[in-house]
């Protein structure tokens, strides 16, 4: 994905983001026009990455009667999940620059940036499985969590896991997913997999 690609999505669901009420039963839906007035690029290059937000099933189109194509749109849960997970991200790992231009490794020293990496540098096998084990075992020994809870996180745990040790992470799994465990899991389980989950987030944005 080009930088100026992500840089529309980005403000595309930034705009929807700002007009979501505060029940996420109800969310307020943004008018086409006044959308296309609030982005300063070409109609085709925001009907192509609005498209590609709908197709993710990250924003939701609204028709009005008799109309072929859509009035407003809207973010949906899971939209409501993906900008919240990029905003912890870019809050917590990127005080000066961008989190997808810094890469650290493991034990959290400085390697250089993206494009400098080879993907293969970036996870260790290894210390992925290490990693989520501890999370895992933290999560079991939660006093707080009855059944259901631990089973529940677990799954997110194990979900994000199989991203992490896939060739080419999905970039939206993995922001929804870190998103949940930040917001649901023990703190410990934050702390354990913070790093890991920075540098997977860096690789679901590298090229093929």
């Amino acid at each position: 994905m080009s930088s100026n690609t992500e840089k529309i999505r980005r403000e595309i669901l930034e705009i929807l983001y700002a007009n979501v009420s505060e029940s996420l039963f109800d969310t307020s839906s943004v008018d086409r026009d006044r959308l296309y007035r609030g982005l300063s690029y070409p109609k085709r290059e925001i009907d192509k990455n609005i498209n590609n937000l709908e197709a993710r099933r990250l924003i939701k189109f609204h028709y009005s009667l008799f109309a072929d194509d859509w009035s407003s749109a809207s973010l949906t849960d899971e939209g409501i999940e993906y900008y919240e997970s990029i905003e912890i991200v870019d809050n917590e790992y990127s005080p000066a620059s961008n989190v997808a231009h810094q890469t650290f490794n493991v034990q959290g020293n400085f390697i250089g940036s993206a494009s400098q990496t080879q993907r293969g540098d970036i996870l260790n096998i290894n210390n992925i499985t290490s990693a989520f084990d501890q999370a895992k075992k933290i999560v079991e020994n939660e006093e707080e969590f009855d059944d259901y809870d631990k089973k529940k996180t677990i799954e997110k745990l194990e979900a994000l896991e199989e991203e992490a040790k896939a060739e080419k992470p999905d970039e939206s799994r993995v922001q929804i997913l870190w998103g949940w465990i930040q917001k649901y899991a023990p703190s410990g389980v934050v702390a354990v997999l913070a790093k890991i989950a920075a540098e997977v987030i860096i690789r679901s944005m590298l090229p093929v």
